[in-house]
């Protein structure tokens, strides 16, 4: 029988301490990275049954601790315990109020919801979703954006819309916006795409922690200095005002290490952020830059063994290999804006 599901059939003192012996050991914490609880397969969805699966598993074996409490100790030199486990979300979307929000609740962990704040009750799919619901038959988007049109040659639905998806995120945040008016049908929703302010309020009143994800969910690098600058303080500032606290931390979009900058990172500083989180994956140490941080992405609905085994896999290297390429892709010595 393979480790993982031996380590799933013992019990939680046993796993803990399995853990620890595969590399979850004190000073390493892995921030899990969600977008979606949502029962439609998709690779950004996890199913309610599955995400809950995996929760009880971080209560009973892990060491589940908030944002702030991470970056808290990071920045004064206190000790982590070992088996830290940070939850968080990206985006906003709605679900992560009906589903998941209830779930943490009942399993006592606490997380972070980085929201968008241009998106929350506007009423229309972000741009991503766009693409997936409405994209034009390859010839539309061929004759409307002849650049990718020899790339959609012998694609399916499901290339094309990931070929256009990528190819969205390397192209300058207004022209990216003309062009999916262009290739995109209108697509209205027929029901909240995100949360409301009320149930962001609701979750802050509880214990969960809110971030910023800009306004838009540009991909920063690709916005001129002053559009990126007002993309980061204003989102701060909207949620701010309308949750009546401060918010410290916030979530790149996209969020690779040419998605950022050693500028960006001074605007985040002058904002008053105290973090900013990558999807760079690794494990955060005290090596980790406090303005690239890492993450791991949680995919696909995973099976629990399969989850389990993906979070030991980003454990097996010591050296702090995420925070290096954060630093070198971001521009930053090894030392900068360090934790």
């Amino acid at each position: 029988m393979p480790i993982f599901n031996v380590l799933m059939r013992l019990g939680a003192p046993v796993a803990r301490a399995m853990l620890e012996r595969m590399g979850w050991r004190a000073g390493r914490v892995l921030v899990l990275m969600y977008h979606r609880v949502h029962p439609e397969p998709h690779a950004l969805n996890v199913s309610p049954e599955g995400f809950e699966s995996q929760i009880r598993f971080l209560r009973e074996c892990c060491h589940p601790l908030s944002l702030s409490e991470v970056v808290d100790a990071l920045r004064h030199g206190r000790p982590l315990p070992p088996r830290a486990v940070v939850v968080t979300f990206d985006d906003g979307y709605r679900d992560n109020y009906q589903h998941a929000f209830p779930i943490l609740q009942r399993y006592e962990v606490p997380a972070t919801f980085f929201v968008t704040s241009g998106m929350i009750q506007a009423g229309r799919y972000f741009w991503w979703d766009q693409v997936r619901l409405g994209l034009e038959p390859p010839e539309v988007v061929a004759q409307a954006w002849p650049a990718i049109a020899d790339s959609l040659l012998g694609q399916d639905r499901a290339g094309q819309i990931a070929l256009v998806t990528e190819a969205l995120k390397q192209t300058p945040h207004r022209q990216a916006r003309e062009l999916i008016a262009r290739i995109c049908r209108p697509v209205e929703p027929t029901e909240p795409v995100t949360m409301t302010w009320d149930e962001i309020r609701h979750m802050a009143a509880a214990g969960m922690e809110i971030g910023s994800h800009t306004v838009t969910h540009p991909i920063l690098a690709q916005q001129a200095p002053e559009e990126a600058a007002w993309e980061v303080r204003a989102s701060k500032e909207t949620i701010e005002r309308e949750l009546g606290m401060p918010v410290r931390h916030f979530a790149y979009p996209n969020g690779r290490a040419c998605d950022f900058s050693p500028e960006l990172i001074a605007q985040l500083e002058a904002s008053g952020y105290e973090s900013a989180w990558s999807t760079i994956e690794g494990a955060v140490t005290r090596e980790s830059p406090c303005y690239a941080l890492e993450r791991v992405g949680v995919y696909h609905d995973p099976r629990l063994a399969r989850f389990v085994r993906e979070l030991v896999r980003v454990l097996r290297p010591i050296a702090p290999a995420g925070a290096r390429q954060a630093s070198e892709g971001a521009g930053l010595p090894a030392s900068a804006s360090r934790a």
